[in-house]
């Protein structure tokens, strides 16, 4: 009967601890304490196979069907799968790594992006536009989520969406967690 009452305060305890690193990673990114960097756009081959496959060279990245209003972002380069990995080159990393992307069971090359949600920061100006995505990899069970800001330095209050990312550039991305 003990191990019943136990249970519960467990599964309390856990999430609580969850919600609380969670909050301070949120405050760690509000406070602006990331260096912000330019990515340069995808060199490569972009070709867009259907509604939710896109190859950049030999990588797939696959996107989730809520994606579709950026979709952009990923057909002109400014995202490519390379950028998780910490290439601000447009993908001569990824060429220069190609055989070391591929480790066991887990494949690099191909990856799904199944959320994609802009998060509104109250620090954040409205020349930069920040992003939560949960990246599946392939082999992998569970998504990685990354924290991604877009900055459009000719933005105004009043750019749309679309004239936002026609010349936005990734300024900071960063894994926060493995979705558990």
């Amino acid at each position: 009967m003990t191990f019943l009452k136990i249970i519960p305060l467990f599964v309390i305890q856990f999430f609580s601890l969850n919600c609380i690193a969670q909050s301070y990673q949120q405050s760690e990114i509000n406070k602006g304490i990331h260096s912000k960097k330019g990515f340069e756009k995808y060199k490569g081959n972009i070709e867009v196979l259907g509604d939710s496959v896109i190859k950049y060279d030999n990588a797939i990245l696959r996107l989730g069907i809520q994606i579709r209003p950026y979709r952009i972002i990923f057909e002109k380069g400014i995202f490519y799968p390379s950028v998780l990995d910490g290439d601000s080159s447009g993908g001569s990393w990824e060429k220069a790594h190609s055989d070391s992307l591929k480790i066991g069971v887990l494949n690099f090359h191909k990856r799904t992006i199944g959320v994609f949600e802009e998060i509104t920061p109250t620090s954040t100006p409205f020349t930069t536009k920040r992003f939560r995505l949960w990246v599946f990899t392939e082999g992998l069970h569970n998504p990685s989520e990354y924290i991604m800001d877009l900055t459009n330095y000719s933005a105004t209050e009043s750019t749309g969406l679309k004239a936002f990312f026609s010349t936005a550039t990734i300024t900071y991305i960063r894994f926060v967690t493995l979705i558990i």
